[in-house]
């Protein structure tokens, strides 16, 4: 059994060597500090992330995107820190590449970031403003916290898949990955709508 055979060893290992290697574990175990998990899952854009929100049933850990040419989508990346604040320090897209690895510099991602005004009537903070994302941005313990990701396509986007990639730094977690998948169609929207308006 273990026990017995940890209990051979210590007869055998003099004083000043069990208490250096007991001490030592402590010490060492006490220096390593408990891990603050980020959970991360997206969204679609019509949906509203209250800060209490967690990620549902069927939540995705990837961006996916359809738009015609010519056409602007968007989405949400929620991040939500499970025990212990943390501070997003950067979040950036790579370039879109279609399925051969061709990179795409015309196809632009912007990033912003959900903010929330708080409703006396409804006694809850209601997400709405969207200004653009600067970080640092600290992220408080079980409170959820989206980023809108808006995805622009030229009206001269051939038909196909292309992807890229969200990057998420944070000042004491590890580096995060988001992939992000655009479809686009074989078609593209009028500059000027045919439809004439009462405006």
């Amino acid at each position: 059994m273990p026990f017995e055979r940890l209990r051979i060893t210590c007869r055998r290992a003099s004083l000043a060597t069990l208490a250096s290697t007991v001490f030592g574990c402590w010490a060492a175990a006490e220096a390593i500090l408990p891990a603050s998990a980020i959970e991360i899952w997206t969204a679609p854009a019509a949906r509203k992330v209250f800060r209490e929100d967690g990620p549902p049933g069927d939540a995705e850990t990837e961006v996916r995107l359809e738009a015609a040419g010519g056409e602007t989508e968007s989405a949400q990346v929620v991040l939500r820190a499970e025990r212990t604040a943390c501070v997003l320090t950067s979040a950036t897209v790579s370039e879109f590449r279609d399925d051969q690895g061709n990179a795409r510099p015309d196809i632009n991602a912007d990033l912003l970031r959900v903010d929330y005004v708080y409703l006396p009537g409804l006694n809850r903070a209601w997400p709405d403003p969207l200004p653009p994302f600067r970080g640092p941005l600290p992220l408080q313990p079980t409170l959820a916290q989206p980023l809108w990701l808006s995805v622009r396509v030229p009206p001269t986007a051939p038909a196909g898949t292309y992807r890229a990639t969200l990057r998420l730094s944070f000042d004491t977690q590890p580096e995060r990955e988001v992939p992000v998948s655009l479809r686009v169609f074989g078609f593209r929207l009028p500059e000027h709508p045919a439809l004439r308006t009462a405006i």
